[in-house]
């Protein structure tokens, strides 16, 4: 019996997405809710965590955090690598990935704009440089095309939707430097 999902998120991309995008590859039906800031306010306190996004399975059973939620279905969906190596792999460079994504993040709780400034010169001039080459290296070394094994895992989503999504936000304008990362990023 195939189970019914239901994604509740804001009509938003941003962490999201990623688990948007894990059941589109994965050609796996869900409900997609865009819950709006006053749905929001009236639902907050029922969520686990007070947070979203939120995964419910077949009515009933809730999950929350998004990197939980991403990995849960990765391995529901059969995208976690061949073994627990492999999965292990995966989740190395999903979390690496994630720091980035941190590191981008500050910015937008940043309201002082001389902070704001501060915080996205570091990422361009530090979190960026020392993240994509890393990530290009990997690329490379597999020789696939994908981060691990032969074929698109979960970390090969997480990545280049981040990688996209990130440097949209900050305009890294050097992804040339990463021939292997922006391939990558525009194939998946």
């Amino acid at each position: 019996m195939s189970q019914k999902y239901k994604f509740l998120y804001f009509p938003m991309k941003a962490v999201g997405e990623s688990i948007r995008l894990l059941f589109h590859y994965s050609n796996v039906e869900f409900e997609d809710v865009r819950v709006s800031n006053e749905e929001w306010a009236k639902m907050k306190s029922e969520m686990p965590w007070n947070l979203l996004p939120v995964l419910v399975v077949d009515g009933k059973h809730q999950l929350s955090q998004c990197l939980t939620i991403f990995r849960y279905l990765a391995r529901e969906f059969g995208l976690v690598g061949a073994d627990e190596f492999e999965t292990a792999k995966c989740n190395e460079y999903i979390d690496a990935m994630d720091e980035v994504r941190l590191d981008v993040l500050q910015m937008f709780r940043e309201s002082d704009p001389a902070k704001k400034a501060a915080i996205k010169k570091n990422v361009v001039d530090n979190t960026f440089p020392k993240a994509w080459p890393k990530f290009n290296g990997i690329l490379k070394r597999n020789g696939t095309g994908f981060l691990v094994g032969e074929g698109v895992t979960c970390a090969d989503i997480y990545v280049a939707y981040m990688v996209d999504l990130l440097t949209g936000f900050v305009e890294f304008s050097t992804m040339s430097d990463y021939p292997e990362l922006d391939d990558h990023r525009k194939k998946i």
